[in-house]
């Protein structure tokens, strides 16, 4: 997936034919003006993103003289002066942080999510997304590792931000589709620590998150259809939504299953998702435990404690689940 002989030019050939699809509404919904405003907001400021894109791939281009990924990050790794590359690097990250919704870039993404179609929605919230992910960690895995001093820190507040901010204002909506658009920035976040990983771990974890959280977020759009006020209309209030449960109480279970998937609650895909993302960044931090923070922490010791009233282990003992335990983990980065 992250093939090393493909170009730079192929992440900008692909760039805009999602968003100019996406962007689109269908002819349903052409006499509506909310889709309209989403479907023009999507495609100006995916227009502007694009133009980013490419000035950054002639940063490179004149850095490297190469648009391959490999011989461009070869090129990188023993230039003496980066400059150019590091210019071309910003550059580029902002195109790919616009396009998976990640804060400050992703102002478009509650706005376009409640105006499109639910059926384009569910195509961005899933498909586009991993492609935006995928593309990321193609060129910075791939291009830019030689770079990594730069770009993980930049990284690392975009990500934090992301969790934050959305997380904040997904709390204070009263539109289901645009609860989901912030919830979808705030997995961004959290997709964003398997690229900082920059490891064999951190790739493997992000690839299982994106297709966990693909098809939580293909179904959970999915049921929103499925609710209709009486003039039969998609109902995305909340107010039409209460008493689900007893009105249709299959519907009502699927829905809660995927937000519980959402939410990262234990034995749920979305809980094993981002314990693994943790756990691959966590090697990623130099000098310091990132499972001593209150996310990454209670992860270890509910899993911890599952396994043991299972059975299957003493929770007091240590555990290996694929990567070392996160006290030995700290301790061996240390010395």
């Amino acid at each position: 997936m992250l093939n090393k002989n493909a170009y730079l030019r192929s992440q900008w050939e692909w760039y805009p034919t999602p968003a100019v699809r996406s962007a689109a509404p269908s002819p349903s919904w052409r006499r509506d003006t909310r889709s309209a405003e989403a479907g023009l907001k999507y495609f100006v400021l995916g227009a502007l993103a694009s133009g980013f894109l490419l000035y950054g791939l002639s940063m490179i281009y004149g850095a490297t003289g190469t648009l391959s990924l490999s011989e461009a990050g070869k090129s990188l790794a023993s230039a003496g002066d980066t400059t150019l590359g590091v210019i071309g690097l910003a550059l580029l990250a902002v195109g790919l942080l616009f396009k998976v919704g990640a804060v400050p870039f992703g102002s478009w993404v509650p706005d376009v999510y409640q105006g499109a179609p639910t059926p384009v929605t569910a195509f961005m919230a899933s498909a586009t997304k991993v492609a935006a992910f995928v593309a990321l960690a193609r060129v910075f895995y791939v291009t830019f590792d030689s770079l990594a001093d730069y770009w993980r820190p930049a990284l690392w507040v975009v990500a934090i931000a992301t969790m934050v901010i959305a997380t904040l204002m997904a709390v204070s909506q009263d539109d289901i589709k645009r609860m989901f658009a912030y919830s979808s920035m705030v997995h961004a976040g959290f997709l964003l620590l398997g690229v900082i990983a920059l490891s064999e771990a951190g790739l493997a974890a992000l690839l299982f998150y994106l297709a966990t959280y693909a098809f939580s977020a293909f179904g959970g759009f999915a049921l929103l259809s499925v609710v209709r006020d009486g003039a039969g209309r998609e109902a995305t209030g909340f107010d039409s939504w209460a008493g689900l449960g007893r009105r249709r109480p299959l519907v009502g279970a699927l829905f809660a299953l995927f937000l519980l998937a959402f939410a990262g609650i234990p034995l749920t895909t979305g809980f094993v998702a981002k314990f693994v993302v943790f756990a691959a960044a966590e090697l990623a931090v130099p000098g310091r435990c990132l499972s001593d923070q209150s996310v990454p922490r209670a992860a270890h010791d509910k899993l911890a404690l599952g396994r043991g009233a299972l059975g299957d282990i003493d929770p007091t003992l240590e555990w290996d689940l694929g990567v070392a335990h996160p006290h030995r983990v700290c301790r061996d980065i240390d010395h």
